[in-house]
């Protein structure tokens, strides 16, 4: 089902609906498909079919007879060149801006009609929440699971099944976030007169500010944003080897972020795995190096010593030895830490206490650890 630019109607009364139930030795090749999806995770969906069509949410919800926030619109977007699928109550629109900060990506749009065909194996209109050709990450509206139950398209423009929100999430594997234009998240428009300075951008001073910023940054650019956090930045450096596109990757970029690195650098991979970032990258100054050498020539000329973050042998233990003020703290991949080809190159090496029953901890977990600690040491007093 798609979006429907009319107003919410009062929802059908069930006594003048009649849907002629798709019969399984005469159903659509699509409602079969969604149905066997349902049914290999051990759920048996009961599809509907609508004669006159289900393709808008208004549609949806007059056949029905349910309210129009009942019904699941979804929406296939493009974020930074990847296909993302929100889940989304009917009278709700999707914010682009929130949306690509879920998806780790600087820019998204709705895809095409050819796109979605391609990923999912269903037209616009008809696009069910699951059981696609290609698997899709997926958001689902916290609207959604206010109801007992919502309805879905069932892989045509006439098709739809009733099913708990709790089991769509299951099905689907989706994470309940907030990605809607909703008032009451961030600010709306400015009220006039409007601020005249450089730093403000005019789109947000007009239409609000969804983003995810602090209160100081609102209506700003993002250049003034990161003109303002120059001045302000803390003299560590962070660097990631990026061998597997490590999802980890993205969530230390989001603590480089928020304890303020002066830099961030990626050694090996040029494209890393932005998710976990949440756009914080837009942000931070990100540099690319293409091996380790290149990395250790750049740390040479600036005179900064690498200091990895692993717990190998020989390593001091993050707790007692201080981390020194200007530095690069080295991190490694989820799994394997450290590789064997940046061990020797590091000039130090600090590990982090454990009292579990295994000697790992998750890579973007240790990064914020260690950043937290350069930050007691360094920024506390300032």
């Amino acid at each position: 089902m798609s979006e429907s630019s009319a107003a919410p109607s009062p929802a059908a009364h069930p006594n003048t609906v009649h849907p002629k139930v798709a019969h399984p030795n005469a159903a659509h090749p699509n409602t079969v498909a969604v149905a066997s999806a349902a049914a290999a995770q051990g759920v048996t969906i009961e599809i509907s079919e609508y004669p006159d069509g289900t393709r808008t949410a208004q549609d949806a919800a007059t056949a029905v007879g349910c309210q129009v926030d009942q019904i699941v619109k979804s929406m296939i977007f493009e974020a930074d060149g990847d296909l993302v699928l929100a889940l989304t109550s009917g009278s709700n629109q999707v914010d682009g801006h929130r949306l690509a900060e879920l998806a780790g990506a600087k820019t998204c749009g709705r895809a095409n009609p050819d796109q979605v065909r391609a990923t999912t194996g269903y037209a616009i209109g008809g696009v069910p929440p699951f059981g696609h050709q290609t698997p899709i990450r997926t958001w689902i509206d916290p609207h959604l699971m206010t109801f007992d139950q919502v309805w879905a398209a069932a892989g045509t423009p006439r098709h739809v099944f009733p099913i708990e929100p709790r089991e769509l999430v299951r099905l689907t594997k989706a994470a309940i976030r907030d990605f809607t234009d909703n008032p009451q998240i961030g600010v709306g428009p400015h009220p006039k007169p409007w601020p005249s300075e450089a730093n403000f951008d005019p789109d947000l001073l007009k239409n609000g500010d969804r983003r995810n910023v602090t209160d100081q940054y609102r209506y700003w650019t993002l250049e003034a944003i990161v003109a303002d956090l120059d001045q302000r930045r803390h003299s560590f450096h962070v660097a990631i080897e990026n061998w597997q596109h490590d999802f980890n990757i993205g969530t230390v970029v989001r603590n480089a972020n928020a304890f303020m690195a002066a830099e961030i650098h990626i050694v090996g991979k040029k494209r890393w795995n932005r998710r976990g970032a949440m756009v914080t990258d837009r942000y931070q100054h990100v540099r690319h190096h293409p091996d380790i050498e290149a990395f250790q020539a750049w740390a040479t000329t600036e005179g900064l010593p690498l200091i990895g973050i692993d717990n190998l042998p020989g390593s001091t233990p993050l707790e007692t030895d201080p981390l020194p003020k200007e530095c690069v703290l080295v991190f490694g991949q989820e799994g394997p830490g450290l590789s064997e080809d940046m061990r020797p190159v590091l000039d130090q090496c600090r590990s982090i206490a454990q009292f579990g029953s295994t000697r790992s901890i998750n890579a973007g977990v240790a990064a914020g650890i260690a950043m937290h600690s350069w930050i007691q040491s360094h920024a506390l007093d300032q």
